[in-house]
């Protein structure tokens, strides 16, 4: 059975790391982020806890759900979405802020230059679209 506890103690640290991330973009612009790794460098760090957070949460429900042992983290929100836990849609974004966080982790790419490419994209979200979460949606998350 799923510990509700340990659920509700990720989701609080999911908000927890989502209220630091919205203090970090309400303190500065973004030429004085992009000019300060002290400040990017913690955006980037909350960034990936908060998608931890959301990795460990879909691990725990697989796990005590017993639906198996996923290989990597797209087949985890896959086996979520066939027990409908959550929308295929969702299982996809998700599979993409996996991937972001590998790169992340792995430093695999500047979040400078994902922030930049946010900035190009609409700022209103289309409904109809599945949107990515970033350059992350063309890699597969280990």
């Amino acid at each position: 059975m799923v510990d509700r506890y340990v659920v509700q103690a990720r989701i609080a640290k999911i908000r927890e790391y989502v209220a630091l991330l919205r203090h970090i973009r309400s303190m500065t612009d973004e030429r004085r982020f992009t000019g300060d790794p002290l400040t990017y460098g913690n955006a980037e760090r909350y960034l990936q806890l908060a998608i931890q957070s959301v990795l460990d949460i879909s691990n725990h429900v697989v796990a005590d759900l017993g639906l198996g042992l996923p290989a990597d983290s797209k087949e985890l929100f896959v086996l979520l979405a066939k027990r409908k836990i959550v929308s295929t849609r969702l299982a996809k974004k998700l599979t993409s802020m996996a991937g972001f966080r590998n790169l992340l982790v792995h430093d695999l790419i500047p979040a400078l230059a994902w922030i930049r490419d946010l900035r190009r994209r609409p700022t209103r979200p289309n409904r109809r679209a599945d949107r990515s979460f970033g350059p992350a949606a063309n890699h597969e998350p280990t």
